[in-house]
């Protein structure tokens, strides 16, 4: 941890500088600072993820990190696509949502192949889920708040990393202990 990147106060500058953005400015205020804030609080977030996962479970491990990383962007991804080409609002959270579950399958499966069989238990696969629909309960809220009148994009989107913080440390944990266990498990099946 060179410069003590990635750790204790790498995490706790995340929480603060997303409180400080979505509690402590204004919509009015110089919006290219705030866009700027936001941008290094998230740099920060992806510099604290290792740490998390060391500091949780006491190894260091890339696996890890990359089947993490991946399984969390695909929903992003197909979101994303689903909103260029979706014509009604329904359709997008339905597309987003079965192509986000459906391609979080093929990766954990897909992972399954390159690191083991340790990534196609429910273990896995529920948490990533559970990030699926927390995307599309998320992504409600913020356009019923735009609906309603609240366009500051900023603050919807520090609230919305907020929530998809919690949401991958919850991810992390249940991959990492998994693996964890898988081996163990392993260790014992050659004694």
């Amino acid at each position: 941890m060179l410069l003590n990147i990635g750790g204790v106060v790498t995490a706790l500058a995340v929480l603060g500088g997303l409180l400080w953005l979505a509690f402590f400015t204004s919509p009015t205020e110089n919006p290219k600072k705030r866009l700027s804030l936001l941008i290094l609080i998230l740099v920060l977030q992806g510099a604290s993820d290792g740490f998390i996962v060391h500091f949780l479970f006491g190894y260091d491990d890339g696996r890890i990190l990359i089947v993490f990383f991946v399984g969390a962007a695909l929903p992003f991804v197909c979101f994303l696509a689903a909103a260029n080409f979706a014509r009604r609002r329904e359709h997008i959270y339905f597309g987003g949502s079965a192509s986000s579950m459906l391609a979080v399958i093929m990766w954990l499966l897909l992972a399954s192949l390159f690191y083991g069989k340790s990534f196609c238990g429910k273990e896995q696969l529920v948490p990533f889920l559970a990030f699926v629909v927390a995307l599309v309960v998320e992504s409600e809220n913020i356009i019923d708040r735009a609906i309603h009148g609240d366009l500051d994009v900023v603050k919807q989107s520090a609230l919305f990393c907020l929530a998809a913080f919690c949401h991958l440390i919850c991810i992390m944990v249940a991959t990492a202990a998994s693996m964890k266990h898988y081996r163990e498990k392993k260790k014992q099946s050659r004694n």
